[in-house]
């Protein structure tokens, strides 16, 4: 039986030491603020906002190049391997493409790339997911196969806290930017393929309580894991976690 490697990209917020533990190999992708360029982790999440704050424009991200997966996948080749890669939709990012060049052109046959139609959350469980059925002993192909059918079922909802960053993004005009703020309002979104405004609320307490009911439309499957995230302050993650002990 052939070896298999799971793979995902940065994009998934692994911790470092949660990768080794689960045995998957990260692929970072790239973050160019202004006219610096980092690799995703070579900036701390700290020094991150604090240069988002005071940035008029905001950074860029960009997939890893095809180069840097054909070495990945050229690697696997000559150990004999086979690949399972989980990486950030291909609505978000060009990550799944470079993935696919990389692997024509190390002309590797050995590789199932997954293409989450999300991030962060959603990859999370299937890269879990991935790590236990290779641990079962399960083929490539069948982790490839359920992970597809098992991404149609996973919901990713957010919450936008500030409406700073979509307008220094250019999806919302400064006027209405200024107007949602004196309102407290707060965008609720979902990734199904690309990001999607599914509500909004009036204050964060209502948002919150409108993606708990959104989670109450979506019955959760104990079989798998409910994943929680924040970006700066994890006070807001508690609140959420909060309102959804009664669903």
């Amino acid at each position: 039986m052939n070896k298999i490697r799971i793979v995902t990209d940065s994009s998934a917020e692994f911790e470092p030491s949660e990768l080794v533990k689960l045995g998957v190999e990260c692929v970072p992708l790239i973050l160019n603020f202004g006219t610096e360029t980092f690799l995703d982790g070579e900036i701390t999440d700290e020094a991150f906002y604090e240069r988002l704050e005071k940035a008029e424009e905001l950074p860029k991200t960009a997939q890893p190049s095809p180069e840097v997966f054909e070495a990945l996948f050229s690697s696997a080749k000559e150990k004999g391997e086979e690949v399972v890669a989980v990486l950030i939709g291909s609505g978000l990012s060009g990550t799944t493409q470079s993935a696919r060049i990389g692997m024509e052109m190390a002309q590797f046959s050995g590789g199932y790339i997954v293409d989450s139609e999300s991030t962060v959350g959603v990859m999370q469980i299937l890269v879990l997911e991935a790590v236990k059925m290779r641990a079962a002993g399960a083929s490539a192909q069948e982790i490839f196969e359920a992970l597809e059918a098992l991404k149609k079922k996973i919901c990713l909802f957010a919450v936008v806290d500030t409406l700073e960053y979509l307008r220094k993004g250019g999806r919302l005009s400064r006027t209405s930017s200024v107007i949602g703020t004196l309102l407290n309002i707060k965008p609720i979104v979902t990734i199904a393929g690309k990001v999607q405004v599914i509500g909004k609320a009036l204050g964060l307490r209502k948002a919150l309580g409108a993606v708990a009911a959104k989670v109450k439309e979506n019955p959760v499957d104990p079989s798998y894991p409910v994943v929680y995230g924040y970006t700066k302050t994890e006070k807001n993650m508690l609140l959420l976690m909060d309102a959804l002990k009664e669903v």
